[in-house]
């Protein structure tokens, strides 16, 4: 837990330093009946930022896992247990990336605010009272990343 409240603690932080106009957009987006808090980042002089190997397997881990899930969660059939388990592994994929990517400061810092909002929809998949919310908040971001990012082969969740 300690490495997730550092995490938090970072992504607060270039969060806070990117909240000019570029940074975190104030209106809320509707998915499916649950408002979130859109997220934008922006691109590197036009481009999308680098990427590296740990970061890639990390974000493919957390697609995968949550594609694996997605229809159950849509149908209404995932359970707490569900929703639990899959906060669970997209917390350990968080924090593979953590410890194994390196990325120049500025990708990093546009990279955190993903994992910001990672780390937020875990955190209300597993204790808040709309586990779906927690995961729409988990697409929308990795589906930003790939917007943002160059992960070669890299498939949005939605459509």
């Amino acid at each position: 837990m300690s490495s997730r409240k550092h995490v938090l603690g970072l992504a607060l932080g270039a969060a806070l330093a990117l909240a000019g106009a570029e940074a975190i957009a104030a209106g809320g987006h509707g998915h499916d009946g649950h408002a979130t808090d859109a997220i934008e980042l922006k691109l590197n002089d036009g481009k999308k930022w680098q990427t590296d190997a740990p970061l890639q397997k990390g974000m493919e881990e957390i697609r995968r896992s949550l594609a694996a899930s997605i229809d159950r969660i849509h149908h209404g059939k995932a359970s707490r247990g569900e929703y639990v388990e899959l906060a669970d592994k997209i917390e350990r994929q968080v924090d593979y990336i953590t410890q194994n990517c390196k990325l120049p400061e500025e990708a990093d810092a546009e990279l955190h605010v993903v994992i910001g909002q990672v780390l937020d929809g875990v955190e209300t998949m597993r204790e808040g009272g709309d586990p779906e919310a927690g995961v729409v908040k988990v697409v929308e971001a990795i589906d930003a990343y790939g917007e943002y990012f160059d992960h070669p082969g890299w498939q949005k969740l939605t459509r």
